[in-house]
């Protein structure tokens, strides 16, 4: 088992080594009644992942990428690994994320 704080600032790369993003933070779907991670949130570039680096990323979210949970195949020692053929989506908010 690994902790939330662990993951944050992994590398997510696919089964390959394809580098995909550096990890910033979790969606969660809190309408089951239980929060359940719906999706990765990462930082395509470099840049990014140093700017939102221990921030929130309420609000700015639009600005990064998302993987969905289910793309995840295991977690690494360094990295977070998914199926080959994952790709980054943009995220879709209406506003400021969170609302």
């Amino acid at each position: 088992m690994k902790l939330l704080s662990e993951l944050l600032m992994l590398p997510v790369t696919t089964e390959s080594g394809d580098a995909l993003g550096t990890l910033l933070d979790l969606r969660v779907d809190p309408s089951s009644g239980a929060a359940r991670v719906v999706a990765l949130v990462v930082a395509t570039h470099p840049r990014l992942a140093r700017m939102f680096s221990g921030r929130s990323t309420e609000g700015l979210i639009s600005e990064l990428g998302v993987i969905e949970l289910s793309a995840v195949t295991r977690l690494g020692p360094d990295r977070v690994i998914v199926a080959e053929g994952t790709t980054v989506s943009r995220a879709r908010t209406k506003g400021r994320a969170g609302r």
